[in-house]
């Protein structure tokens, strides 16, 4: 079964992309999951960026996408840029515009911290 995912190209993005065929456009790569209120805000904010990209959304209560969920249930939302990861949790529009510009520059590296929950018990999980 492939993955659920949402690919979207922003309106600006496309245009921006048109008009710069050489330029690269980052994917970014949202994990999101059901009734999540911080996945909602980040998903506004990557629509006000300016920055050209490429959204998917990857919802990790997919059966799927159990793999994601391991890695990541307590953690959501997660954002990959390229296959980076990038952030998680809360972002403002100048860190995730810098690190777009980054990407498309051909400059974006991965961050630290990413969260990995395999092998973590928690009472009540």
């Amino acid at each position: 079964m492939r993955p659920t995912l949402l690919r979207r190209l922003c309106a600006r993005s496309a245009a921006v992309a048109g008009a710069s065929s050489k330029r690269h456009v980052p994917t970014v790569r949202l994990f999101t999951g059901p009734n999540c209120s911080l996945c909602d805000e980040l998903k506004a904010l990557l629509a006000r960026s300016t920055q050209p990209h490429i959204l998917e959304l990857t919802d990790i209560s997919d059966k799927a996408q159990r793999d994601w969920y391991r890695r990541y249930k307590w953690d959501i939302p997660v954002l990959h840029i390229d296959g980076l990861y990038f952030a998680k949790h809360r972002l403002e529009r100048a860190e995730l515009d810098s690190a777009l510009a980054e990407a498309a520059a051909g400059a974006f590296a991965e961050r630290a911290g990413e969260p990995d929950a395999r092998g973590q018990n928690y009472e009540g999980a």
